[in-house]
């Protein structure tokens, strides 16, 4: 039994010398995350054994002020506080079953294509690669064996090679159907890639050129890896083509004599307007008794009626001196003239 020391004697601790919630010794306030529930149950399982807390339904009371107020609706409608039913409460089963062997695979066929060349890349890349391969070894989901060749084959080809001849440095002899160990590459690697190496800090350093060998290998590996992906796609666009070729020939027929009509229509528009802009821009140099001016006002009117509301009808010569107008559309077809019998002598 958990004993507070005091000048008296000592004094066995009560619920009542639990935390205040929020101090120092009080767990960490708990919102329902299921990564979060097994440390948060552990710490308050500590708490009660420290006070002496025995009673389920003090238990469970007593949870709810280092929890949310969201977390708090569901602890509270327990009848008595058990351990395992909070953590299937807060699915606390899904943070240990959090990676699947399809997960590693991905992790695999995407960082393959990317380079690695410098000591922090490499650091990045196995954290990576010990948070999901280390947790399925762990689970039993992979194999003590499959676990350096999933490592191998997330490498990039490029860091891959020198590794490998690196590796075969006095074992040349080395039977390869054994993959190399996790831990001489991950050692191999460090340093091949360490931060203080001789060559790194000269003028003449390869690093560019290995950029430029990094980048078309890479290409070509992302390209190889999506074959699959764009070998589906492009067979379900030639299944996709191949169901309706006649109608898209007809579509693609329609719209290409839409488009002629549409441009016929707009090279006649514009070669009528200018037509007529030539004619109004004659006329304009003409008087209105001007022979010519009454051919060039009957030529627009043939071209649009409308033009009389704007134009100014010519004037007959012979009608000058009396003040009228001739409308040219009242003698397009003018009576024959009758010849005037000559004189007798």
């Amino acid at each position: 039994m958990s004993a507070l020391a005091s000048g008296s004697g000592t004094t066995a601790l009560t619920i009542a010398h639990l935390p205040q919630p929020g101090s120092r010794t009080a767990p960490e306030k708990f919102k329902g995350d299921y990564t979060k529930v097994r440390t948060f149950v552990k710490q308050y399982e500590r708490l009660l054994a420290l006070c002496n807390v025995t009673n389920d339904r003090d238990k469970c009371e007593n949870i709810t002020q280092y929890c949310g107020s969201k977390t708090n609706r569901l602890i509270e409608v327990l009848k008595a506080y058990q351990e395992e039913q909070i953590l299937k409460l807060f699915d606390a089963d899904r943070d240990l079953k959090r990676y699947k062997v399809r997960d590693l695979d991905d992790f695999v066929r995407r960082c393959k294509s990317i380079p690695i060349k410098t000591l922090s890349d490499w650091t990045k890349f196995i954290q990576g690669f010990i948070v999901i391969a280390d947790w399925l070894r762990l689970k039993n989901k992979i194999s003590e064996d499959d676990y350096p060749v999933y490592l191998w084959q997330a490498i990039h080809r490029k860091l891959r090679h020198q590794l490998e001849a690196r590796l075969l440095v006095g074992d040349v002899s080395r039977d390869m159907s054994t993959p190399f160990e996790a831990d001489k590459i991950i050692l191999a690697a460090e340093k091949l890639l360490q931060r203080d190496r001789f060559d790194t800090d000269r003028a003449w350093s390869d690093l560019e050129d290995d950029s430029d060998d990094d980048t078309s290998s890479s290409d070509s590996d992302s390209s190889s890896s999506d074959s699959s992906d764009s070998e589906d796609d492009s067979y379900r666009k030639a299944r996709k083509s191949k169901k309706s070729p006649h109608s898209s020939k007809k579509k693609q027929t329609k719209k290409k004599s839409k488009r002629v009509e549409s441009n016929g229509e707009q090279t006649s528009r514009d070669s009528k307007k200018v037509s007529i802009d030539d004619l109004v821009h004659k006329m304009s140099r003409l008087s209105l008794d001007d022979p010519k001016y009454a051919l060039l006002y009957l030529q627009a009117l043939s071209q649009n009626p409308d033009i009389k509301l704007v134009l100014a009808q010519p004037i007959h010569r012979d009608a000058k001196q009396k003040g009228r107008t001739l409308d040219p559309s009242r003698h397009l077809h003018p009576p024959p003239i009758t010849p005037i019998p000559a004189p007798s002598i």
